[in-house]
């Protein structure tokens, strides 16, 4: 049910823009990364941010949540995934949760280090605001990914 959600990047989530092609790209090729209980995650994130259901349907569809709950509930997946820490980008979190994806592969590995080092500047340090900070990671994913080699396919609608 909520297995294609299985954060990581339920979490790179959703938009109906290019970053929605990173979206399903991330989310089909990081699902199984993690080694947390997505289901637990999500009720967990659910209740702490108050999102709905239809925050949560709005994210298994890989759509941007359009209320402030949805955009915290993304974020507490973030969170959950060390994406996100202390309120900030985390570099060193972002290259954890996906180097189980590259297999090995050290080249692959490297080029999601920097990766995460472009995503880092973008974000300069800062505190997310509002809970802006899952778009403001897919964006920056969607946008330099192609540069490191992480290709998305196109939305599935």
């Amino acid at each position: 049910m909520f297995r294609e959600v299985t954060i990581v990047f339920a979490f790179i989530l959703l938009f109906r823009t290019q970053a929605s092609s990173a979206a399903n790209g991330i989310v089909d090729k990081f699902a199984d990364t993690l080694k947390i209980n997505p289901k637990l995650t999500l009720k967990t994130c659910q209740t702490q941010t108050g999102a709905t259901n239809a925050d949560l349907e709005s994210v298994k569809m890989r759509k941007v949540p359009q209320t402030k709950t949805g955009r915290c509930f993304v974020q507490c997946l973030f969170g959950s995934v060390r994406l996100v820490e202390d309120g900030k980008f985390s570099k060193q979190g972002m290259v954890l949760a996906f180097a189980p994806a590259m297999k090995g592969d050290l080249t692959k590995v490297g080029k999601l280090r920097k990766l995460s080092e472009v995503c880092e500047k973008e974000m300069r340090g800062k505190k997310f605001e509002n809970c802006d900070g899952a778009e403001k990671i897919v964006e920056c994913v969607a946008r330099n990914g192609k540069a490191y080699g992480i290709e998305f396919p196109k939305d599935r609608n």
